[in-house]
């Protein structure tokens, strides 16, 4: 059991992509791809959204990078 968390403090983000991968695919299997893709589309949403409160003068500069100067 040691060896595994010391496994996974090494390597965080391959432990944690793995974990995702596990659980969409459950998800995949319980309830189907397009519900799964629509969870994971809110879930996505409501993380920008919660971004967005945090910090709106950010997501205002990265949206005005995308914006082609004829629209300011």
């Amino acid at each position: 059991m040691e060896k595994l968390k010391a496994w996974i403090a090494a390597h965080r983000w391959r432990a944690g992509g793995a974990a995702g991968g596990v659980l969409l695919a459950i998800l995949f299997l319980c309830i189907g791809f397009f519900k799964t893709l629509l969870l994971v589309a809110l879930g996505l949403a409501g993380y920008l959204a919660g971004y967005w409160l945090e910090a709106p003068d950010r997501c205002r500069e990265l949206i005005r990078k995308f914006i082609p100067e004829r629209f300011k």
